[in-house]
């Protein structure tokens, strides 16, 4: 999926997850520490870890993600996508 984002995203979801930022900074805070992904820079997210993406401004990114993964992660809402959506 490429997505756009800035700001926090829902609190400590669960990985893993695969990112590629592809425009911006992306900071993705972990209980004991945080990693910063800029432009061009990937980072996998490892199974069970909890994380916390951030962006001061706006970041475009390619996320890899398995199947069932929700782009909010358990919280839903008005900016849950339909999962699992073939495009």
């Amino acid at each position: 999926m490429i997505a756009r984002t800035w700001g926090g995203k829902v609190p400590l979801e669960y990985g893993p997850g695969f990112r590629v930022v592809l425009d911006g900074v992306l900071r993705i805070d972990f209980r004991d520490g945080a990693v910063r992904v800029s432009a061009g820079e990937m980072f996998v997210v490892p199974k069970c870890v909890e994380h916390k993406p951030y962006a001061e401004s706006e970041v475009r990114l390619l996320l890899i993600e398995p199947r069932g993964v929700l782009n909010t992660g358990h919280e839903g809402g008005e900016r849950t996508a339909q999962n699992d959506v073939w495009i």
